[in-house]
């Protein structure tokens, strides 16, 4: 089966300080299945207008499987992750946690190659996750 990627977008209410809780999702891979995990505060390049949507911080982790991913969920080092380092950190006030999961596919761009191929997925992922986040801020504002 092809790896599958799980992205996590969090609103922090210090995103300045994120050291323990980079640290915390980083033990995150050495449970079973855990490809990698990356993590870190999102910026802003300058020039560039903000379409953060108030996520300030974002999580990705790669696995092996499906099955991984969902026994991932219920590890208790996920669970003890999420309640003791991610909850406290996340804003009082906060857009909802977004997270989003796809299997990666070995598929080519068109007429290119298969480079080519992730490139467009993750654009269009990124793109769909900024609409889902506006959508999300807009519907709390009302």
């Amino acid at each position: 089966m092809p790896p599958v990627t799980h992205v996590v977008l969090l609103n922090l209410a210090s995103p300045s300080s994120t050291d323990s809780l980079t640290s915390a999702v980083l033990s995150l891979s050495t449970l079973p299945g855990v490809l990698s995990v990356t993590a870190n505060s999102t910026f802003v390049p300058a020039g560039s207008p903000d379409r953060t949507a108030g996520y300030n911080y974002a999580i990705e982790c790669k696995f092996d499987s499906l099955s991984s991913l969902l026994s991932y969920s219920s590890h208790p080092l996920h669970i003890k992750v999420k309640t003791e380092a991610i909850g406290p950190a996340l804003a009082k006030v906060a857009a909802p946690v977004l997270a989003v999961d796809w299997v990666e596919e070995e598929e080519r761009g068109e007429g290119g190659s298969e480079e080519e191929g992730r490139g467009w997925k993750v654009a269009a992922v990124a793109g769909w996750l900024t609409a889902a986040a506006l959508l999300l801020s807009r519907v709390q504002r009302k």
